[in-house]
């Protein structure tokens, strides 16, 4: 299985302006992530903008959240928070590597965008698992 197979993406081109905070499209079983890719690999959380932002005053930040629970009702916990992007950053190209915290991980694990108490006008992303670690703090 490679890098880019559809079972490491969040949401591809996924818009987000519905709501103040939105959830992306998929979530991952990690459980299937670690099987596929092996116990130890370098992974980040990739997003990139393929639509510029709008409409936001403060901009986004984005989380990495788990669970034991598909439904992420049971135990939610807040694995990996970025610092905010800025809406000058959120232009459609623009990509963020987040390292993830890889031996925290619970075995459900979504994507949480943070609109910071406000709703976009307009804006899209791609969220997704790859292979390598930032060495950056973002």
């Amino acid at each position: 299985m490679g890098l880019g197979d559809e079972k490491l993406m969040f949401g591809e081109n996924q818009l987000i302006l519905q709501a103040a905070d939105e959830a992306a499209t998929d979530t991952l079983d990690f459980q299937d992530v670690t099987h596929s890719l092996g116990i130890g690999t370098d992974l980040s959380l990739e997003i990139t903008v393929t639509e510029d932002f709008t409409g936001l005053a403060s901009g986004m930040k984005v989380l990495l959240q788990s669970d034991e629970d598909n439904g992420f009702a049971t135990s939610l916990v807040t694995d990996f928070q970025s610092r905010t992007l800025a809406v000058s950053e959120l232009v459609a190209g623009a990509s963020f590597k987040f390292p993830l915290p890889y031996e925290d991980i619970k075995r459900h694990v979504r994507v949480w965008f943070d609109m910071i108490n406000q709703v976009a006008a307009a804006g899209r992303v791609t969220s997704r698992i790859v292979a390598g670690a930032e060495k950056r703090s973002a």
